[in-house]
């Protein structure tokens, strides 16, 4: 999930130059006080459900508007510029500073649990035989020709509702958040995670084995980069 998500921001980026906030006579204390004050006044929580053949689970979490966050920011006298036209305005002379990026918290909250689930004792069964990084899967892997016993089932059921709860918050906070192209990136986090619990399912059933399990997670991870490229490429 963290690639997912730190490669988001690239779609959601792609082509434009980063804006940044001016405000004619202000300083750089000026701007970190109002931008704290912004940032406390828009948190919004995000929340979901998700019920799957597992079973189901719920999630909420705490992200920027950044419709609020504009509008506070323009309220107390700040408002966005591209660089090149901050060059040729009259108030140039204005500290600018980077804008916040609601959706970096997404990435940093997803992140922070997806490395926690790596490291989870409970799942350490599971990730002997599917690991938990996609780049960790060896060829070993990929030649096991085991079953799913049922500790291992176990811990994957458990691993499952992690990620999926992970998708709907991050789904959610896209689509909120990033308007048309943060929606159409949300749709490709939603179909390749309908994927992956596709072949979660066929392993938890025995029709799948651990190598045809982690080949499945392979190519859907492949199928998941070409798309997002294709979105990149649509800017």
């Amino acid at each position: 999930m963290r690639f997912l998500l730190i490669t988001a921001a690239a779609v959601l980026a792609a082509g434009c130059a980063q804006p940044v906030w001016v405000k004619p006579g202000a300083s750089q204390n000026d701007f970190a006080s109002d931008r704290y004050t912004c940032m406390q006044d828009s948190q919004q929580r995000v929340g979901g459900a998700v019920v799957n053949q597992f079973g189901g689970s719920a999630t909420n979490t705490v992200v920027t508007n950044g419709n609020l966050f504009g509008s506070c920011m323009n309220a107390k006298g700040w408002y966005l510029t591209r660089p090149n036209a901050q060059q040729q305005s009259p108030s140039a002379g204005a500290t600018p500073s980077a804008p916040s990026n609601p959706l970096a918290e997404v990435d940093r909250e997803a992140s922070r649990q997806a490395e926690a689930t790596c490291v989870d004792p409970a799942l350490q069964v599971l990730w002997a035989k599917s690991p938990c990084k996609i780049e960790s899967i060896t060829l070993a892997h990929l030649a096991d020709t085991s079953y799913a016993n049922d500790a291992q089932r176990e811990a994957l059921v458990l691993a499952r509702q992690k990620y999926n709860e992970r998708v709907v918050t991050a789904s959610r906070a896209y689509r909120s958040l990033g308007g048309a192209r943060g929606a159409a990136f949300a749709q490709l986090l939603e179909e390749n995670s309908a994927r992956l619990e596709k072949a979660a399912l066929a392993a938890y059933s025995g029709k799948m084995t651990w190598g045809e399990y982690n080949q499945a997670r392979k190519d859907a991870s492949k199928q998941f980069r070409d798309e997002q490229a294709k979105l990149v490429a649509a800017r």
